[in-house]
């Protein structure tokens, strides 16, 4: 018995090898819809986009809740009326990686093949640009939602609105969740 004690601290002592790890440190620093993150792309008329087509408001940091849970309620439906009733449609964006001493602008546009919306008449105008302030994660960017009446009949009952973020000259746009789309009921 004392012989197996023996080799079994011996095995301990001397196979047991020490590897060095390196510790991995991110560097690199992107920007990303927060709610992209969450949801899962969307299927268009069969086609499977690149970004999620939100019908719902996310709330930050989860994924769009279409019936009420035992923790939260239903998120509220994107209509026409939103505006009147909620104001400004936001969608969070979010720095990844370390945080800047300074503000950064970044910068989105409006994916013209994928949004059946119109500017002016179902979205107000848009800046093009989110901040992200000094030391912050993250920044909002402010889409009106207007209304512009009940549709005719047999004109589509929904319509979409696609952002792209650009980034700037020291972040770039995440390759996977740059993209995000609101589907504004009519």
């Amino acid at each position: 018995m004392k012989k197996l004690i023996y080799l079994f601290a011996f095995a301990v002592i001397f196979l047991n090898s020490c590897i060095e790890n390196d510790d991995i440190l991110w560097e690199k620093s992107m920007v990303e819809f927060d709610a992209a993150t969450y949801n899962a792309n969307s299927t268009v008329a069969g086609v499977t986009k690149d970004y999620p087509l939100l019908s719902r408001r996310p709330q930050y940091g989860r994924s769009v809740l279409t019936s009420a849970t035992t923790s939260f309620a239903a998120d509220t439906v994107i209509t026409r009326t939103w505006g009147a009733t909620n104001g400004v449609f936001r969608l969070r964006v979010n720095l990844v990686g370390a945080h800047r001493s300074e503000a950064q602008t970044i910068s989105y546009v409006v994916v013209a093949d994928e949004t059946t919306a119109i500017a002016g008449t179902h979205y107000g105008t848009l800046s093009g640009k989110v901040t992200i302030p000094a030391y912050s994660s993250f920044g909002l960017v402010e889409i009106p939602i207007l209304n512009p009446g009940a549709p005719a009949a047999g004109a589509p009952t929904s319509v979409r609105l696609v952002l792209e973020l650009r980034g700037n000259e020291v972040l770039t746009p995440s390759p996977k969740y740059d993209r995000i789309g609101i589907n504004i009921n009519q």
